[in-house]
Order: structure tokens, then sequence, then C-alpha cells
């Protein structure tokens, strides 16, 4: 049975900010192979960030931060610059899974 917006426990956000896809960097290199640089390209890229703009953040040439996301689409075998996003919060969906996972339950002392 689906939810409605109404029953879900939080309100839904639309924007995605690159500070709540940042806990997901170690996730994305190391489950997609990207290299540091190209996790953080792949984080500007799914806040909506124009090449350009990714250039100028990171002094980087238009041509580097080009080839960077295309290694980034590679990677994480999608096709466009849109469906980054989603497998980004796949990424952060599975750190909260497994961060849930790894606490101890309240009272536990863990040993």
């Amino acid at each position: 049975m689906r939810a409605t917006p109404g029953e879900l426990d939080e309100p839904f956000d639309p924007v995605v900010s690159l500070a709540s896809l940042l806990p997901t960097l170690p996730v994305l290199i190391e489950r997609y192979g990207l290299s540091a640089r190209e996790g953080r390209v792949a984080l500007q890229v799914a806040e909506g960030a124009r090449n350009r703009e990714i250039a100028a953040g990171m002094g980087l040439s238009v041509h580097t931060v080009r080839r960077h996301v295309e290694g980034v689409m590679k990677k994480l075998r999608v096709h466009t610059r849109s469906a980054v996003l989603p497998r980004l919060l796949l990424a952060r969906a599975s750190v909260a899974t497994r961060d849930c996972h790894s606490a101890p339950p309240d009272g536990a002392t863990g040993g």
C-alpha cells in the first residue's frame, strides 16, 4: 500500500543540498570506483551545477570538468546528468541504512 503525501512521516523536500549528499562521498568512491575529484564533481552535478560553474568553483578548466562528468556518468552507469541525483540518493539511503544497523539500541553499552 502506497502512502499519500499526508501520511508521510516527513514533508517531501524536492531540493537536495550538497551538504545532505556529502556523507555519500565515501560510498560513491568505494562502490562505483570514483576518484575523490569525480566524487566532488558528481555531488555538484546532482545539485544541478553546470560544467562552467563546477570548473570555476574547483579551479579547473571546463574541458577537465566535462571529462570528469563523462567518467562519473560511465562509472555510475547513467546516461544523463539528471540520472546522477537518483543514484546518489540511493547511495545516501544505503549510508543511512548502514548507520541504523550499526548503531547500538538505546541503552545498550556495546560490551
